[in-house]
């Protein structure tokens, strides 16, 4: 790991002397993207199609909160797409829990932009930010999920995806709670009887 890496990490996963931090909480007030890439040292252009589009819809709404969470939303990928770039290949026995803290901090921004979704003012351009999420989160449980160490949750949440099944049905089919489901693909432990019938429904949609 290098010395840019380390730092970025240090942020993510705290010290003796600081509490671990999600990425959105680490992200400097004065990147964005298009802005100096703190990490890799360039622009990201990566990304530039998706920021254009949020930031020409943005510009063409009246309510003043969108700009605001859009904004945040952007600081925050800018750095989780650093954080995933800086990832080293899923067979490194440090991947699993590298991209762990970043699928948790992706969790935690997408909740945050659905609730926003939700709201009765909200504009096109926090749904937009909320499917950029959503796609980054789905490629990288994607990869995960096909690494040598992945999670019961990370293939459950990818087969799932594959069949095309929201969390209710795939509940339904094993007769469990989709709750427990939720809580599943979220990293949240199962009992012995529960995680053996969430692995037969994996095998069953070919997971």
């Amino acid at each position: 790991m290098d010395g840019r890496e380390r730092w970025l990490f240090a942020r993510l996963d705290g010290g003796p002397d600081r509490p671990a931090l999600p990425v959105e909480s680490a992200v400097e007030p004065s990147y964005g993207f298009g802005d100096l890439d703190p990490v890799r040292g360039c622009s990201g252009d990566r990304f530039e199609f998706s920021t254009k589009n949020r930031v020409a819809v943005a510009e063409s709404a009246n309510d003043g909160e969108a700009p605001v969470i859009v904004g945040l939303s952007d600081a925050a990928m800018h750095m989780y797409a650093a954080a995933i770039d800086a990832l080293p290949d899923p067979g490194d026995p440090e991947y699993a829990h590298r991209a762990g803290v970043i699928l948790y901090g992706l969790r935690k921004l997408q909740a945050s932009l659905s609730e926003a979704a939700g709201r009765s003012r909200v504009t096109p351009s926090v749904i937009v930010a909320l499917s950029g999420v959503r796609t980054r989160y789905d490629e990288l449980m994607e990869t995960a999920a096909h690494g040598p160490n992945a999670t019961l949750g990370q293939r459950l949440y990818v087969a799932r995806g594959h069949a095309k099944l929201s969390t209710k049905e795939a509940a339904n089919g094993v007769g469990l709670r989709r709750d427990l489901i939720e809580a599943v693909e979220a990293e949240e432990h199962a009992t012995e009887e529960e995680s053996a019938k969430i692995k037969d429904l994996i095998a069953a949609l070919g997971g």
